[in-house]
């Protein structure tokens, strides 16, 4: 028979573990009812008008044409505001010597259906890999991760006569509602971008840019991702921009185990609070609006989409989206822009699977009522 102090000694990990385990299970659940009491939960739906980011360079890597997958956003689904990209590298191959053919395109096919356009310019664009700077402005100059492009003062001048002859042509685009000034210029995107960022001046330089180069005077967007309610740089945009954007993306992959996901919108007190958002930006007669609302997966860097086979991923379903759609409802803003309908129409047409694209169908049907809802009570 052992000895009551070898059992007391060998016991001993056995109730550390209970206690971990336990403290964990409190840890969870005090989380899960804090999440409870958060504006995510119980907050009462507004009714804010969808939209769609859409771009030409990921429809073409998903393997789509790219003219298709736009025409059938509008048609089939029925969008009618839609958040474009100037991209530079696209647009201004040489010094001065410009192509928007690709992009007047696109605000041509909207403007003939009555959609509109938010049109983002300058350095940063949708998807990735985000920073779209011409090889003839990097000038095979190496810039250090951490760093940011716009230290240099040639690219930094070359950035703002980009945004300013890109304003220049499309101002009399009677479709473009707003002009977006970056794409979410204070982040740090490590995980398929470069560890660079924007900062303030230049961002501040550039919005004066648009301003002085549009007769219109229409609004100007910065976009931002806060993870955590503790981040304030939405109250920096305030400074700068009439709208601030924020991206929402309710489940994504996280750390080195590819079925670990971070829950932004699930954190308890930390959770991003868009209806205080919205409520400061109002009093000063300004608004938030969820730039981007998380509507494709959200996987590990290294699992390849169109190569992983099928459409099922954790990270994404017609439920998850539905949810997203009720969260976006409850937050807040009047506008919201789904991410992710060249997934939604690669799905469709590559692998037969149009969950997502019904789920989207019927919110935008939802959305177009809405809007003549809108109109109506206007009049």
């Amino acid at each position: 028979m052992a000895s009551p102090s070898i059992s007391r000694r060998r016991s001993t990990p056995v109730r550390v573990a209970v206690l971990v385990l336990l403290g964990v299970a409190g840890v969870l659940a005090g989380g899960l009812l804090a999440s409870n009491l958060e504006w995510p939960a119980r907050a009462a739906a507004g009714d804010p008008i969808y939209g769609v980011d859409f771009s030409c360079r990921q429809a073409e890597w998903l393997g789509e044409d790219c003219h298709e997958a736009y025409r059938a956003m509008l048609d089939q689904l029925g969008v009618r505001h839609v958040r474009l990209t100037a991209y530079w590298d696209e647009i201004e191959p040489a010094p001065g010597r410009y192509d928007f053919s690709s992009l007047d395109w696109q605000i041509a096919e909207a403007a003939g259906r009555g959609a509109s356009v938010t049109l983002s310019i300058g350095i940063k664009g949708q998807r990735a890999p985000e920073f779209y700077i011409p090889d003839w402005a990097l000038a095979g100059r190496h810039i250090p991760e951490g760093s940011s492009p716009a230290n240099y003062r040639d690219i930094a001048g070359a950035a703002l006569d980009f945004v300013r002859a890109t304003v220049d042509h499309e101002a009399g685009q009677s479709a473009i509602e707003v002009w977006q000034v970056e794409n979410e210029p204070y982040v740090h995107f490590w995980r398929t971008a470069h560890d660079w960022s924007l900062p303030e001046w230049f961002v501040v330089r550039e919005a004066a840019t648009v301003r002085d180069a549009d007769p219109q005077a229409r609004p100007l967007l910065v976009s931002h991702a806060s993870w955590l309610r503790t981040d304030g740089t939405w109250r920096t945009i305030l400074k700068t921009a009439d709208i601030v954007g924020e991206a929402v993306y309710t489940k994504r992959q996280r750390g080195p185990l590819a079925s670990v996901y971070l829950y932004p919108f699930q954190l308890g007190p930390l959770t991003p609070d868009l209806p205080d958002q919205e409520r400061t930006a109002a009093r000063e007669g300004k608004a938030v609006w969820i730039s981007e609302l998380q509507a494709e997966p959200f996987e590990a860097p290294w699992v390849i989409l169109n190569n992983a086979g099928g459409c099922n991923f954790p990270s994404i379903s017609a439920g998850l989206l539905r949810a997203n759609l009720t969260l976006a409802d409850r937050s807040g803003v009047e506008r919201a822009y789904l991410w992710g309908e060249e997934w939604w129409y690669y799905c469709l047409t590559k692998q037969g699977d149009a969950s997502l694209w019904e789920a989207a169908k019927q919110a935008f049907a939802v959305s177009a009522a809405r809007e003549l809802s809108h109109s109506a009570a206007a009049r």
